[in-house]
This record gives structure tokens, C-alpha cells and sequence, in this order.
């Protein structure tokens, strides 16, 4: 299977290649503005080899099967500095997805959408049956990223002849993380490398931390599955709180971190506390997660570890 990755060089992508790399049943064909980059990747992974990388301008004139798009503001501090421009940003890549699965009968699309689909406000988690609440004649900076998000996923379902699916993700770890990218993540297992105490709100949250093994499963069911038009979430066996990730990582790692009511955070996207879902529409195209938010946030913590 011939399969096109928009947008190479970010976080999430990172994961999917490492993944379609050890399977021989793949050729893949990557995407990027800066392909020195992906180049760099390619090398790390032991393929210096590696030819199909591409600017974005050469997009679609190589043939394939299934087009991902991994394009995006995926961190906290990228989403601040893009505000309202991401709205385009996304909207010309994703158009540039659809027209060449539109010139070619059998082509798939999978784009990587975000649990913000739902919104800026998680007091709990969503379901199926949850609502998008925006403030129409008050739009903040926090809303664009979520609009962003559904304007593309409706624009999907419109095209509804065409076997386009969104992975909505909520949240998501890995070993291929910038440790500056503004994560609370990244920055404890910074604060870990370099022996420093890590400064946070006192506010507890709850999040539903995928990992690129679970993901890649999830882009593999999804590409053998029958052609859908539909949005999944995407679940672990359980979520975690903030509380049980640093007494866990304090146990295991010996992280030292301290409460602030006043420590600045990131939130672009708006505030969320409880911000995972119930939704298990995965389910409709046979995936099961195999591992729990603390087991992958352990599994993938641990691989940064042994690489230093």
C-alpha cells in the first residue's frame, strides 16, 4: 500500500513513520516544507536511505493509496503563536488532501483532527451525544483552533461519498516529543533528565494519553477497513489524572515538582480539566486499545530514558 504523509516532520507523524517502517507492506511517501528534517528523522531511525521526501508543492504527483494528514499547531506554544492564521493553515491542506483523493477512485483519507472539535469547555469528559458551545458574537482566540477543527470535519461529512476519516485525538505521548513543546508531559520528563523541580498549577486534571504504537493500530484498522465517512475518538483502557502522573513518575523516575495557584499555563484551546472522551466510536472500525494513559506514558518515558 502506497501511502502519502502530509506535514513529516510533526510530532504524531513522527510516531506513524517509525511504525509503517517495520512493516514491509508499506511505501511510503513524505511531506514537508522543511525536508532537511525529515531527512535528519530518517536517519535517526537507521533508514538514511530513504528517497520519497518531498516538498509540499510535489504533492500528489506521485501515485498512492491513502493520503494522512499530519499538519498542524500540535503543541500548546504552536497553537498560541499561529492564533487565528491556523484556520487557513488548515484550510489549504486539507482542501489539498481532498482534491487528489476526489481524482481517483479507491484513494482513503485520514486526517488527524483533535478532541477540540468538541469545544473549549471539558468540565467532563464528552460522549456521542455532546455539544460545541460557542459564543458566536464573542469569538476569543481560543475558539479558532476548535473552528478550525470543525469546519474540516464537517466539510468531511458533506463529502459524504468520499472515504474520509477524522482521528479526533485528545491527547497524545511519545518518545519522539520536542521536550520543549509546552506539554506537561515534556516538560516532566525534562524536569527528570535535568534533576529540577517541576513547577504546576495545583488545579488537578484528567487526560487520555494515546501512544504512537496504539495510533499506528488505530491508521491500520482504519485502512483495512470498508470505505467510511465518519469521525473516531480516540481512547486508552483508562484515562489519568495529573495527581496520579507525578506521584507515578515521582515513584519511578524520582521527578520533584511543587504546586503554584499562580504558575502560568498554556491553555490556546481553552481551559479543560476533564479532557478525554466517552465516546468509543473506534469501535467501528475494530480497534481495541490495548494499554491504559499511565502504562503508555511509562512505556514511552522510559524509551527517552534509555536513549540518553
Amino acid at each position: 500500500m502506497k501511502v502519502a504523509i502530509l506535514g513529516a516532520t510533526s510530532h504524531i507523524a513522527k510516531g506513524l513513520i517509525s511504525n509503517f517502517m517495520k512493516k514491509e507492506s508499506y511505501d511510503l511517501f513524505l511531506y514537508a516544507r522543511n525536508t532537511q528534517k525529515i531527512s535528519a528523522f530518517m536517519d535517526s531511525l537507521g533508514f538514511s536511505d530513504f528517497k520519497s521526501i518531498y516538498e509540499f508543492d510535489k504533492f500528489g504527483k506521485e501515485d498512492f493509496d491513502t493520503v494522512i494528514n499530519c499538519v498542524g499547531n500540535g503543541t500548546p506554544k504552536g497553537v498560541e503563536a499561529a492564533g487565528k492564521s491556523y484556520i487557513f493553515t488548515a484550510e489549504k491542506f486539507d482542501n489539498m488532501a481532498i482534491e487528489k483523493i476526489g481524482l481517483r477512485s479507491g484513494r482513503r483519507y485520514i486526517n488527524f483532527s483533535s478532541g477540540a472539535v468538541y469545544g473549549k469547555y471539558f468540565s467532563e469528559p464528552v460522549n456521542q451525544d455532546s455539544v460545541n458551545q460557542i459564543k458566536v458574537n464573542f469569538l476569543g482566540d481560543d475558539d479558532f483552533y476548535s473552528i478550525a477543527k470543525l469546519n474540516s470535519e464537517m466539510k468531511h461529512r458533506i463529502l459524504s461519498h468520499l472515504p474520509i476519516i477524522d482521528i479526533r485525538v485528545f491527547s497524545y505521548f511519545s518518545r519522539y516529543i520536542d521536550l520543549n513543546s509546552g506539554f506537561l508531559m515534556s516538560d516532566i520528563v525534562k524536569c527528570i533528565i535535568n534533576n529540577e523541580v517541576l513547577q504546576t498549577s495545583a488545579m488537578d486534571i484528567e487526560r487520555d494519553y494515546s501512544i504512537s504504537e496504539e495510533l499506528f493500530r488505530l491508521v491500520e484498522c482504519c485502512l483495512i477497513s470498508q470505505e467510511l465517512n465518519t469521525a473516531l475518538d480516540v481512547k486508552t483502557i483508562k484515562p489519568v489524572s495529573k495527581s496520579e502522573i507525578l506521584s507515578c513518575f515521582k515513584d519511578k523516575y524520582g521527578l520533584k515538582y511543587s504546586y503554584s495557584d499562580t504558575f502560568p499555563t498554556i491553555n490556546p484551546t481553552g481551559c479543560k480539566s476533564a479532557y478525554y472522551s466517552m465516546y468509543s466510536s473506534a469501535d467501528s472500525v475494530g480497534f481495541k486499545p490495548k494499554l491504559s494513559s499511565i502504562e503508555g506514558l511509562i512505556k514511552e518515558t522510559a524509551e527517552i530514558l534509555n536513549s540518553i
